[in-house]
């Protein structure tokens, strides 16, 4: 991933990926600049804002970052994304959020 961020720098989903990846080896500020760095490369589309934001929050998920991953959550299912209540009841990768209470809450709050 670090050669093809070298290779397309402008390419805001090889910076999310990438961070992704620092996020699983556990190395939190360079998975974080790196998701940043993703969002901020598509700031002129909103859907792919979104999809960057969610790269994010699944690192900060992975870094065991709870209350900020939450903060991204929240903010996903209040703007225009591929993110929706049903999609998290089954993604495995918000597992650890599962009895979170205020993760039970902003999915109770948003089934409707």
């Amino acid at each position: 991933m670090e050669a093809e961020v070298r290779e397309r720098p402008g390419e805001g989903s090889a910076h999310s990926k990438l961070g992704m990846v620092y996020a699983v080896l556990g190395r939190r500020d360079d998975a974080v600049r790196e998701g940043k760095l993703g969002m901020g490369l598509y700031n002129y589309d909103s859907i792919l804002v979104s999809d960057r934001e969610w790269e994010l929050t699944k690192s900060y998920i992975q870094l065991g970052e709870y209350e900020t991953a939450l903060d991204h959550i929240e903010h996903l299912l209040s703007i225009p994304s591929a993110i929706s209540v049903k999609y998290l009841e089954v993604m495995p990768m918000v597992d650890p959020l599962r009895d979170h209470p205020r993760f039970k809450k902003i999915i109770s709050r948003n089934d409707k």
